[in-house]
């Protein structure tokens, strides 16, 4: 091979890398916004982040009490944040909505959490995972990472209906 042949070789084997390079850089630098967001917002809440998952541009975690709920999401202005008081709600449903494209095939437009507060009048709180408006057009783990969150919360929240019950029944047979 001459030296001409190398260096064309070269550019092309460079020009098919940089993509790659680039993209996963995003990705990095993505994650960490997310990850430093949902710390940031659990430690304004004054509680440690014990639990988390970062996927496409939402970051979900949890304090190690269960106690608080804390979402991020990155738009173009930048990173929106929520945090949820868990023992305001008493269960969680994944929600998925999806619309026909063709005579048998769907696409997945939203994906969501559902939390449902105790008070019935209250509205339910939604924590949207996915948006096809908003986010890219193909899923990236976004499903399992709502489907794991779902039994998670749902997890979290029978431990607090159970801790609250344990209490309400020791505070019940205490004699005052």
């Amino acid at each position: 091979m001459d030296s001409g042949t190398i260096i064309i070789v070269g550019i092309f084997i460079t020009m098919a890398i940089l993509p790659f390079y680039f993209t996963g850089k995003k990705y990095r630098l993505q994650k960490k916004k997310l990850v430093k967001g949902l710390i940031n917002i659990a430690g304004n809440c004054q509680v440690k982040l014990f639990n988390f998952d970062v996927c496409g541009n939402v970051g979900i975690g949890m304090d190690e009490n269960v106690r608080f709920l804390f979402f991020v999401r990155i738009v173009e202005d930048g990173l929106i944040s929520q945090e949820v008081f868990l023992k305001d709600f008493n269960r969680c449903k994944l929600n998925i909505v999806r619309r026909n494209i063709e005579k048998e095939e769907t696409v997945i437009d939203r994906i969501e959490l559902v939390l449902f507060p105790l008070q019935v009048k209250k509205p339910p709180l939604v924590i949207e995972i996915y948006n096809s408006e908003k986010d890219n057009l193909t899923l990236t783990g976004e499903l399992q990472v709502a489907l794991m969150w779902e039994r998670i919360i749902g997890k979290g929240l029978k431990t607090i209906k159970k801790e609250e019950h344990d209490f309400t029944s020791v505070r019940r047979n205490v004699r005052i």
